[in-house]
Protein backbone atom coordinates (compact mmCIF):
# COMPACT_ATOMS: atom_id res chain seq x y z
CA UNK A 1 0.00 0.00 0.00
CA UNK A 2 1.41 3.22 -0.87
CA UNK A 3 1.50 6.51 1.58
CA UNK A 4 -1.09 8.06 -1.03
CA UNK A 5 -3.60 5.75 -0.08
CA UNK A 6 -4.07 7.03 3.12
CA UNK A 7 -4.36 10.38 1.51
CA UNK A 8 -7.52 9.21 -0.27
CA UNK A 9 -10.70 11.45 0.49
CA UNK A 10 -12.65 9.74 3.23
CA UNK A 11 -16.26 9.20 2.95
CA UNK A 12 -18.66 11.41 5.32
CA UNK A 13 -20.90 9.45 6.77
CA UNK A 14 -24.22 10.95 8.40
CA UNK A 15 -24.95 10.07 12.17
CA UNK A 16 -28.09 7.75 10.92
CA UNK A 17 -25.54 5.77 8.82
CA UNK A 18 -23.15 5.68 11.47
CA UNK A 19 -25.36 4.41 14.28
CA UNK A 20 -25.91 1.83 11.57
CA UNK A 21 -22.37 0.62 10.98
CA UNK A 22 -22.20 0.73 14.76
CA UNK A 23 -24.98 -1.62 15.24
CA UNK A 24 -23.62 -4.17 12.17
CA UNK A 25 -19.98 -4.04 13.72
CA UNK A 26 -22.07 -6.07 16.66
CA UNK A 27 -24.49 -7.81 14.91
CA UNK A 28 -22.25 -9.25 11.90
CA UNK A 29 -24.94 -11.88 11.27
CA UNK A 30 -27.56 -9.29 9.74
CA UNK A 31 -25.32 -8.33 7.33
CA UNK A 32 -26.43 -9.21 4.29
CA UNK A 33 -22.87 -9.52 1.99
CA UNK A 34 -21.64 -11.74 4.68
CA UNK A 35 -24.19 -13.85 4.67
CA UNK A 36 -23.60 -14.25 0.88
CA UNK A 37 -20.49 -14.85 1.00
CA UNK A 38 -20.83 -17.36 3.69
CA UNK A 39 -23.42 -19.50 1.76
CA UNK A 40 -20.99 -19.15 -1.30
CA UNK A 41 -18.11 -20.25 0.34
CA UNK A 42 -19.82 -23.41 1.61
CA UNK A 43 -20.99 -24.15 -1.92
CA UNK A 44 -17.86 -23.81 -3.36
CA UNK A 45 -16.40 -26.54 -0.64
CA UNK A 46 -19.48 -28.82 -1.25
CA UNK A 47 -19.09 -28.51 -5.13
CA UNK A 48 -15.37 -28.69 -4.93
CA UNK A 49 -16.00 -32.12 -2.61
CA UNK A 50 -18.38 -33.77 -4.98
CA UNK A 51 -17.16 -33.16 -8.10
CA UNK A 52 -13.01 -34.13 -7.39
CA UNK A 53 -13.28 -37.75 -8.91
CA UNK A 54 -13.71 -35.48 -12.02
CA UNK A 55 -10.70 -33.35 -11.56
CA UNK A 56 -13.14 -29.99 -11.71
CA UNK A 57 -12.97 -27.16 -9.58
CA UNK A 58 -15.45 -24.73 -8.56
CA UNK A 59 -14.33 -22.55 -11.28
CA UNK A 60 -14.45 -24.65 -13.66
CA UNK A 61 -18.02 -25.74 -12.41
CA UNK A 62 -19.26 -23.15 -13.32
CA UNK A 63 -18.00 -22.78 -17.06
CA UNK A 64 -18.73 -26.38 -17.28
CA UNK A 65 -22.60 -25.42 -16.31
CA UNK A 66 -22.87 -22.77 -19.12
CA UNK A 67 -21.65 -24.87 -22.04
CA UNK A 68 -23.90 -27.75 -20.75
CA UNK A 69 -26.43 -25.37 -21.84
CA UNK A 70 -25.35 -23.43 -24.26
CA UNK A 71 -22.68 -25.58 -26.67
CA UNK A 72 -20.74 -24.10 -29.01
CA UNK A 73 -20.24 -20.40 -27.45
CA UNK A 74 -17.24 -18.13 -27.37
CA UNK A 75 -15.08 -18.25 -24.66
CA UNK A 76 -15.61 -14.76 -24.11
CA UNK A 77 -19.61 -14.89 -24.12
CA UNK A 78 -18.66 -17.61 -21.17
CA UNK A 79 -16.48 -14.91 -19.27
CA UNK A 80 -18.64 -12.03 -19.64
CA UNK A 81 -22.03 -14.09 -18.73
CA UNK A 82 -20.08 -15.12 -15.74
CA UNK A 83 -18.41 -11.83 -14.42
CA UNK A 84 -14.81 -13.32 -15.45
CA UNK A 85 -11.46 -11.46 -16.03
CA UNK A 86 -9.88 -12.74 -19.22
CA UNK A 87 -6.88 -14.47 -17.50
CA UNK A 88 -8.93 -16.51 -15.07
CA UNK A 89 -11.37 -17.90 -17.94
CA UNK A 90 -8.43 -18.40 -20.02
CA UNK A 91 -6.77 -20.66 -16.96
CA UNK A 92 -10.18 -22.45 -16.07
CA UNK A 93 -10.45 -22.81 -19.69
CA UNK A 94 -7.00 -24.55 -20.29
CA UNK A 95 -7.75 -26.80 -17.09
CA UNK A 96 -11.28 -28.06 -18.67
CA UNK A 97 -9.33 -28.99 -21.99
CA UNK A 98 -6.35 -30.54 -20.12
CA UNK A 99 -9.53 -32.33 -18.63
CA UNK A 100 -10.57 -33.84 -21.82
CA UNK A 101 -14.38 -32.25 -20.89
CA UNK A 102 -13.90 -29.64 -23.92
CA UNK A 103 -12.20 -28.53 -26.87
CA UNK A 104 -11.29 -24.94 -28.00
CA UNK A 105 -11.01 -23.81 -31.82
CA UNK A 106 -10.34 -20.06 -33.70
CA UNK A 107 -13.81 -18.78 -35.56
CA UNK A 108 -13.62 -19.26 -39.14
CA UNK A 109 -14.62 -16.04 -39.70
CA UNK A 110 -13.41 -14.27 -36.80
CA UNK A 111 -9.70 -15.45 -36.01
CA UNK A 112 -9.39 -13.34 -32.73
CA UNK A 113 -12.76 -15.49 -31.42
CA UNK A 114 -12.45 -18.26 -29.62
CA UNK A 115 -15.05 -20.77 -29.76
CA UNK A 116 -15.53 -23.81 -27.27
CA UNK A 117 -17.26 -27.17 -27.49
CA UNK A 118 -17.98 -29.89 -24.96
CA UNK A 119 -16.51 -33.31 -25.21
CA UNK A 120 -18.63 -36.82 -24.70
CA UNK A 121 -16.08 -37.13 -21.97
CA UNK A 122 -18.09 -34.08 -20.64
CA UNK A 123 -21.57 -35.67 -22.10
CA UNK A 124 -20.93 -38.69 -20.09
CA UNK A 125 -20.77 -37.07 -16.47
CA UNK A 126 -23.39 -34.33 -17.17
CA UNK A 127 -26.32 -36.03 -15.41
CA UNK A 128 -23.85 -36.62 -12.52
CA UNK A 129 -22.79 -32.86 -12.39
CA UNK A 130 -26.08 -31.39 -12.34
CA UNK A 131 -27.32 -33.51 -9.72
CA UNK A 132 -24.40 -32.06 -7.65
CA UNK A 133 -25.87 -28.44 -8.37
CA UNK A 134 -28.96 -30.08 -7.63
CA UNK A 135 -28.59 -31.40 -4.11
CA UNK A 136 -27.04 -28.33 -3.24
CA UNK A 137 -29.68 -25.92 -4.49
CA UNK A 138 -32.17 -28.53 -2.63
CA UNK A 139 -30.17 -28.48 0.77
CA UNK A 140 -29.57 -24.70 1.38
CA UNK A 141 -33.88 -24.35 0.29
CA UNK A 142 -34.60 -27.27 2.98
CA UNK A 143 -37.50 -25.68 5.14
CA UNK A 144 -37.68 -22.75 3.26
CA UNK A 145 -41.13 -22.62 2.00
CA UNK A 146 -42.38 -22.15 -1.85
CA UNK A 147 -43.20 -18.41 -1.13
CA UNK A 148 -39.85 -17.44 1.01
CA UNK A 149 -37.98 -19.44 -2.43
CA UNK A 150 -40.00 -17.50 -4.43
CA UNK A 151 -38.98 -14.21 -2.41
CA UNK A 152 -35.60 -14.65 -1.66
CA UNK A 153 -35.32 -15.55 -5.32
CA UNK A 154 -36.63 -11.97 -6.08
CA UNK A 155 -34.32 -10.03 -3.41
CA UNK A 156 -31.08 -11.83 -4.27
CA UNK A 157 -31.73 -11.32 -8.48
CA UNK A 158 -31.74 -7.31 -6.97
CA UNK A 159 -28.67 -7.42 -5.00
CA UNK A 160 -26.89 -9.53 -8.13
CA UNK A 161 -27.85 -6.38 -10.09
CA UNK A 162 -27.01 -3.58 -8.07
CA UNK A 163 -23.44 -5.72 -7.01
CA UNK A 164 -23.27 -5.39 -11.01
CA UNK A 165 -23.41 -1.53 -11.09
CA UNK A 166 -21.49 -1.15 -8.15
CA UNK A 167 -18.77 -3.44 -9.46
CA UNK A 168 -18.94 -2.15 -13.06
CA UNK A 169 -20.75 1.17 -13.12
CA UNK A 170 -23.50 -0.40 -15.48
CA UNK A 171 -26.70 -2.40 -15.75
Amino acid sequence: MTNTDFNAPKEVVSEEVQARIDYLRTHRDEIAGRLISATARCGMMFITKRLARFGIGTGQAFIMAELFIKDEVSQDSVRCILKMDKGTITRAMQRLEDLGFITRSQDGQDRRVVRVFVTEKARAIEREFFAVLYSWNEGILEGVSAEEEELALSVLRKMAENAEVMAHGCQ
